[in-house]
Order: C-alpha cells, then sequence, then structure tokens
C-alpha cells in the first residue's frame, strides 16, 4: 500500500512539475507574441517583430511538447503562423 501510495505522489508531483513548464512556455510565448504584435509591428519595426515572433514560435513548441493537449499552445502557434503567413512546420 505504501508503495502505491509513493508512485502516486510522484506522478503527481510530475505532472504538476510538466504543467508548471507548460505554463511558464505558454506564458513566455505569449510575452514574445505580444510584443511583437503590440509594440513593433505598429511601428513597422518589422525585424524587430520577426524575431519576437520567432521566439514566441520557439516557446508555443516547447508547452505543446511539454503538454501535448495544451489548445491554446497550439491556437497561439496557428495565430503567429498565420500573422507571419508561412506554413506549420
Amino acid at each position: 500500500m505504501r508503495k502505491k501510495h509513493t508512485l502516486l505522489c510522484l506522478l503527481v508531483l510530475i505532472h504538476t512539475v510538466t504543467y508548471a513548464e507548460d505554463m511558464d512556455h505558454a506564458a513566455q510565448g505569449m510575452a514574445h507574441f505580444n510584443k511583437a504584435f503590440y509594440q513593433f509591428t505598429p511601428k513597422h519595426l518589422q525585424s524587430e517583430a520577426a524575431l519576437e515572433y520567432s521566439q514566441a514560435i520557439d516557446e508555443f513548441k516547447k508547452a505543446i511538447i511539454a503538454n501535448p493537449e495544451n489548445v491554446s499552445a497550439y491556437r497561439s502557434l496557428a495565430r503567429v503562423y498565420s500573422l507571419q503567413l508561412q506554413p506549420p512546420i
């Protein structure tokens, strides 16, 4: 019984760490996206926006790897790709 309890606690801990990592990458991705979309794009700073979009893509991909069921990360990734008019890679 004690082994089952320990295993269950370990699984919960692993899930919690994975979820936190997933949310951290998704939040960082949104920060890069917002900077590109709201700060650089309106000022026609295309190269700066492109760099931020690229970093957002990397973070959203990391969030998806950490949690393949993160619908928000997929949606955000698709949004960046559609703004850049490029197909998902």
